[in-house]
C-alpha cells in the first residue's frame, strides 16, 4: 500500500466561482460572455466521519489488451494486465486526490482478484452487475489503511479500434478509437453491501502522424492512448464520490453608457461592490425596460459572486418581467440567456444544501 501525493485544491477557501475567459459577443457589443467554474455536489454523500481518508482497490479481473495494427509492416503489441490495470488504478486515485475532498487517498497495490477473463466476456454490461467485496475484506483493508471508506474499480472494459496508414515520406498516420467502460463502487466498514455503484463510459479518438518508427508505435503510443482514456474516465468517476468544479456560461452587459463601462471596468479589477453600487443606481433611474433588464442581470451576477443565489434568482426574474414588456423580436437573445441563467441558479440553490452537507458547512 502506498500513498499518492498530488497538489491539492483547498475547497474550503476557494471562491464560489472563477472568471477565466472573456469573449465579446459579435452581434451585441455590450454583451460579454464568461466561462465560470461552479462547485457541484458529488453523486453520493458519505457519513461525516468517512471522508478523512479512503483507499482505492483493484477489484477487476485480469485483462490483456491487444493493439492490432492494420498494416503489414507492423505486428501486434500486447499491453499486459499489470500495465493496463495500473494505469486506470493510478489515474482514479489521482483524480480523487486532486479534488482535495479526502484528507488521504491511498492505493492498495494487491489485486483482490487474480483469475483471468477474456476481453470479450468483460464487454458484456451484464457482467458488471455481480461484483461485490465481502464486508470482512472491506473491514480488513480499511483497518489496515486507517481510513473510513474504500473505493473499488470493479470492472474495466476496453473496445479498441486502430488503423495505421503509411502516408509516405517515412510517416505513418495513426487512427485509434478507444471506448471504455468502468464500474466503481464505494464501501464503508460494517456494511454488508456497497454504499453505491456507478457504471461510466467514455470514448476518445486520436489521430496522430508519427515517424515510421516501430519502437515508437509498438512501445509508447498504446500506453499514451490508454493514459488519455484513463484520465477522462477517472475524472468522471471522481465526481461520483467528491464535490467537483464544472464550467458554466454567464453574461455581463456593458458599454451602454459611461457608467456601465465604469462598472464593467470595476468588475475586471474584481471591485464587485463598486460595480454593484453603480448598477443599482442605474436600475433605479433607467426608463428603458430592455436596458433595465440587462442591468438586473448584472446585479444578479454580482449577487451570485457573493454566493447569494436566492437574491441572484430574484434579479433574474425581474429581468424576465422587464423583457416581457418589450417586443419579443427585440429581446429574444436576452430572454434566452435569462431563462438559461434562471435554470442554472435554481439548480445551484437545490444543490447547495447537499453541497454544504458534503463540505461540512453549517
Amino acid at each position: 500500500m502506498r500513498r499518492k501525493k498530488f497538489p491539492r485544491t483547498d475547497w474550503r477557501i476557494r471562491l464560489p466561482f472563477v472568471l477565466f475567459s472573456l469573449i465579446l459577443f459579435s452581434s451585441c457589443e455590450t454583451a460579454h460572455y464568461f466561462m465560470i467554474e461552479t462547485q457541484k455536489p458529488a453523486a453520493i454523500t458519505f457519513p461525516a466521519n468517512m471522508t478523512e481518508g479512503t483507499v482505492v482497490v483493484n477489484n477487476t479481473r485480469d485483462v490483456d489488451v491487444t493493439f492490432t495494427y492494420n498494416t503489414r509492416d507492423l505486428s501486434s503489441v500486447i499491453l499486459k494486465k499489470d500495465t493496463v490495470l495500473a494505469i486506470f488504478h493510478d489515474f482514479f486515485a489521482s483524480a480523487l486526490d486532486e479534488t482535495g475532498y479526502f484528507r488521504n487517498v491511498l492505493l492498495y497495490n494487491v489485486p483482490l482478484k487474480e483469475d483471468s477473463a477474456s476481453l470479450s466476456s468483460i464487454l458484456s454490461i451484464s457482467s458488471f452487475l455481480s461484483e461485490k467485496i465481502p464486508s470482512e475484506k472491506v473491514m480488513e483493508i480499511t483497518r489496515e489503511a486507517g481510513v473510513g471508506s474504500l473505493l473499488s474499480i470493479d470492472r474495466l472494459s476496453l473496445d479498441i479500434n486502430e488503423t495505421v496508414h503509411d502516408i509516405g515520406y517515412n510517416n505513418l498516420f495513426v487512427d485509434v478509437t478507444i471506448k471504455s467502460n468502468i464500474k466503481v463502487s464505494a464501501y464503508i466498514p460494517g456494511e454488508e453491501t456497497s454504499l453505491a455503484s456507478f457504471i461510466l463510459s467514455d470514448s476518445i479518438t486520436i489521430n496522430q502522424v508519427v515517424e515510421s518508427n516501430s519502437n515508437l508505435i509498438l512501445k509508447y503510443l498504446p500506453k499514451q492512448f490508454l493514459e488519455q482514456s484513463a484520465y477522462n474516465l477517472s475524472q468522471k468517476a471522481a465526481t461520483c464520490f467528491a464535490p467537483y468544479w464544472s464550467s458554466s456560461e454567464r453574461v455581463l452587459y456593458a458599454g451602454m453608457d459611461s457608467r456601465m463601462k465604469l462598472a464593467y471596468a470595476y468588475m475586471q479589477k474584481e471591485h464587485r461592490k463598486e460595480a454593484a453600487d453603480i448598477w443599482k443606481k442605474l436600475y433605479d433611474s433607467e426608463k428603458n425596460n430592455k436596458k433595465r433588464g440587462m442591468i438586473a442581470i448584472n446585479i444578479a451576477l454580482s449577487e451570485e459572486m457573493y454566493d447569494r443565489h436566492a437574491e441572484a434568482l430574484t434579479w433574474v426574474k425581474k429581468a424576465l418581467d422587464l423583457y416581457a414588456s418589450e417586443k419579443p423580436s427585440k429581446v429574444a437573445n436576452e430572454i434566452a440567456f435569462a431563462r438559461h441563467y434562471q435554470k442554472e441558479l435554481e439548480e445551484r440553490i437545490t444543490q447547495q444544501v447537499l453541497l454544504n452537507r458534503q463540505l461540512r458547512v453549517e
